[in-house]
């Protein structure tokens, strides 16, 4: 039998020194009889860490590790699997041949034996995305691999309807499948429930929460600054309010968030932070509203939006 490879984080990397978070919820990954299962960690508490590191345990854990391993790990939007496969090329001893991303704009050929393939949801949750014959090679590789284990990012997003089936599929030939988010919700659900009940009717299917760190728990391990959350609440402006109650659906949205007075509060709070020096993030639902607020806040503020933020805006 073949000697076992395992992949590594570099010692010099930060990856490689996990928080007591990370280290937990890794190792509780690791020790589930569950095949699938979810983790639920809060912003900044090291998700991608975590991620990679159960990614090269359980391929190594393989009765194949000798020979070949096979990782596929899933992201919401291309700018995440840019940063997945950027984080697994910087902070492991995997290299740039064994790493394979799928992307609309990148697409690499995945290695016979050691592959860790990086991809959306949407790469192949539809058939009309593999048109190309090489396209449909990869298809046929992602459809058929027994992978060592599927890794889902942002996997609140997995029971998307135009997802769901491509999970399900995935799920059958894997031999583990876990999720990570920092908020297992499904905020299209109308139904008044708990959050038990909700987890369990939107993913049950998927597996049960293996571990669930919180915001305070990162605060005091110090991987995130204190939290504060505060609502300033603003009036429409006249023009702006006979537009809203005149319109449905997305244009009702984009009118909402383009309110003048609310655009003055996000210019107020954002300035008042920058004379305390501080540095900051707006998040916006549209590129749309990003871009107006960027001409709003000024010099110093840059969009950054989905498959566009490597580089681009």
């Amino acid at each position: 039998m073949p000697p076992t490879v395992e992949f590594r984080f570099h010692p010099s990397s930060p990856f490689a020194k996990p928080s007591e978070i990370q280290a937990a919820a890794t190792k509780r990954v690791l020790a589930s009889k569950h095949r699938s299962g979810i983790v639920v960690a809060p912003c900044g508490s090291g998700k991608t860490a975590m991620l990679i590191e159960v990614a090269m345990k359980l391929a190594a854990r393989s009765e194949t590790a000798g020979e070949a391993q096979r990782v596929l790990i899933l992201c919401y939007e291309s700018q995440g699997v840019l940063q997945m496969a950027e984080a697994l090329r910087t902070h492991t001893t995997l290299g740039n041949k064994r790493v394979c991303v799928q992307t609309g704009r990148q697409k690499d050929e995945p290695t016979s034996n050691f592959c860790f393939l990086v991809t959306t949801y949407a790469m192949f949750s539809s058939a009309s995305n593999c048109r190309s014959e090489s396209g449909r090679r990869v298809r046929a590789y992602v459809e058929n691999t027994a992978f060592d284990v599927v890794l889902c990012d942002e996997v609140h997003h997995a029971c998307a309807p135009t997802y769901r089936p491509f999970l399900e599929m995935l799920q059958q030939k894997a031999k583990r499948m876990y999720g990570f988010t920092a908020t297992l919700y499904r905020n299209d659900s109308t139904v008044e429930e708990t959050r038990e009940e909700h987890e369990r009717r939107m993913f049950g299917w998927f597996g049960p929460v293996l571990y669930r760190g919180t915001a305070s728990e990162s605060e005091r391990a110090g991987l995130v600054a204190k939290i504060r959350r505060a609502e300033v609440r603003v009036k429409l402006t006249r023009e702006f309010a006979i537009a809203h109650a005149s319109v449905q659906g997305t244009e009702k949205q984009y009118i909402a968030a383009l309110n003048p007075q609310k655009l003055n509060a996000v210019a107020c709070l954002c300035g008042m932070h920058a004379q305390m020096d501080h540095a900051g993030i707006v998040f916006a639902q549209h590129l749309l509203s990003a871009k107006v607020l960027r001409a709003v806040l000024g010099d110093g503020w840059e969009v950054l939006s989905g498959s566009n933020a490597h580089g681009l805006e």
